[in-house]
């Protein structure tokens, strides 16, 4: 059904996936990628970071090209379904091929970016390619601030060029991308204990499409952490309420897909918001049925908890979420279809001593960026929460002169007789680092078509595979263009 080149890249892919690989916890694959490295013959090492780094010397007639660095992360966003069972520090993702799309069972895939380190594998393992010397860039901790990036060494790295394997459409080339930071809030708590007979209640958003909070940000799906909140807020108004738990989102760059919370409350009050539950539950399902058409909100009595957050507290906590922003915030005037700056309300986690909030911020505009950091911790600084800023990173800014993507666009309109899309992404790539850290390098980034990243319906449009082989295939014997 699918070419042996498919087939290759698929069985490389199923291996990377029998290992964790959640951010900061990549070392089984590194150390794997190194024995596969020593296998093949490759020179390699792990540097100070973790990040991998594969010397492949050049084949035959190309020995004087000017080194070509491949890159790609060994990290994973961990996603899964309420539902899940799964482990990610012991289970493998099981591949589940569905037509022309893989996906996994009831987990994020992986491949973002596991797809791009079995290409790597499969292209300099295939004894046709014809290719000057090729450095292997495989870097930690992508997906929670770009650390791996962030702290490799300038001189670990020779190539002029730099092809970035971690974008998610077959036949776009991508130039820029956004810089971003995290903001995390911490709102210290008292808790008290419940000293009068109080019925407890639980709500759950669950189902949500969730996504990359990049990519996806602008599509208008719900956020499980808002929609919570705000039925909480909305019954704080005419009830006495407590917080007893609040638990939403699991990664800093994902939409939250699911949300719970427990409340607890006077007979009346409980009932009160099992009454207003059913109407809320009516409204937000109206209002998401196009994006989130499986959205799921459920409140359901549970048993008392011997603590809680007191009521005036818990009106803050909800002020607090309910008033900072999520969603794009503003669209590039160049390009109407392209966000230029936004936010993503992501996680949320009550404990004992404190409400722990974590959001994120990008822009391509840096000055943006700076306003809409201020402006959100502006809210913090309102309700007295302690602010930390983290994983700052630059945008990439587009070069489209860059010889890099002559070459590129020359080679996909000879071999496939059409024009490759060119753009920039709202996402965080790490060229916007690696092009800060080794001066004078041209990059471009493309990959296989992939949908829903960094959620549970991660899917990989499995002939897109073939084209991105054949295409690096070609693009390496073309460098021979660039001495």
């Amino acid at each position: 059904m699918f070419s042996a080149t498919t087939q290759c890249v698929l069985s490389f892919f199923d291996q990377i996936n029998r290992f964790p690989r959640c951010s900061g916890n990549e070392i089984a694959l590194a150390n794997w990628m190194l024995q596969w490295a020593n296998k093949e013959g490759f020179s390699s090492y792990k540097d100070t970071a973790g990040n991998v780094i594969i010397h492949v010397p050049a084949t035959k007639g190309y020995e004087n090209i000017p080194p070509v660095i491949l890159q790609g992360h060994l990290d994973m966003v961990c996603e899964k379904t309420p539902e899940s069972s799964h482990n990610f520090s012991a289970d493998p993702i099981i591949n589940i091929i569905d037509g022309d799309w893989l996906h996994a069972k009831d987990t994020s895939l992986g491949a973002d970016n596991g797809l791009a380190i079995a290409i790597i594998m499969a292209l300099v393992t295939t004894s046709e390619i014809e290719h000057g010397p090729i450095e292997i860039l495989l870097t930690v901790e992508e997906e929670t601030g770009m650390r791996g990036a962030s702290e490799l060494i300038a001189d670990s790295l020779h190539g002029r060029f730099l092809l970035n394997l971690d974008s998610e459409d077959e036949g776009v080339f991508t130039i820029g991308c956004a810089g971003g930071q995290d903001t995390r809030f911490q709102l210290s708590l008292t808790i008290e204990n419940t000293t009068i007979q109080h019925e407890a209640l639980q709500i759950k958003v669950q189902n949500l499409r969730g996504g990359h909070s990049g990519i996806d940000i602008h599509q208008g799906s719900a956020n499980a952490i808002l929609l919570v909140a705000r039925f909480l807020q909305q019954l704080s108004k005419t009830e006495k309420i407590q917080l007893v738990a609040f638990e939403g989102g699991s990664a800093k760059n994902a939409i939250p897909r699911d949300c719970m919370a427990i409340i607890t409350g006077s007979k009346e009050a409980i009932f009160a918001a099992l009454k207003f539950a059913s109407a809320y539950q009516d409204k937000i399902q109206a209002q998401f049925k196009k994006t989130d058409p499986y959205l799921s909100f459920s409140a359901s009595k549970t048993d008392p908890s011997s603590h809680h957050v007191p009521a005036e507290k818990t009106r803050t906590i909800l002020s607090f979420v309910n008033e900072i922003p999520h969603g794009a915030i503003s669209m590039c005037v160049d390009m109407p279809q392209t966000v230029e700056t936004s936010t993503n309300l992501a996680v949320v986690s009550l404990t004992t001593t404190h409400l722990d909030i974590w959001t994120s911020q990008r822009s391509c505009v840096p000055k943006k960026l700076s306003e809409l950091v201020d402006s959100i911790q502006q809210i913090g600084q309102k309700y007295r929460a302690h602010i930390s800023s983290q994983h700052k990173y630059p945008p990439w800014t587009p070069n489209f002169k860059s010889s890099l993507l002559a070459l590129c666009t020359d080679t996909y309109r000879s071999l496939f007789g059409r024009e490759a899309s060119i753009k920039t992404i709202h996402a965080g790539l790490e060229c916007s680092i690696l092009g800060e850290k080794l001066q004078g390098l041209d990059m471009i980034s493309f990959g296989p078509t992939l949908k829903h990243a960094h959620s549970p319906n991660e899917c990989l449009q499995i002939s897109s595979i073939d084209a991105v082989f054949q295409f690096l295939k070609e693009l390496l014997k073309s460098f021979k263009k660039m001495v």
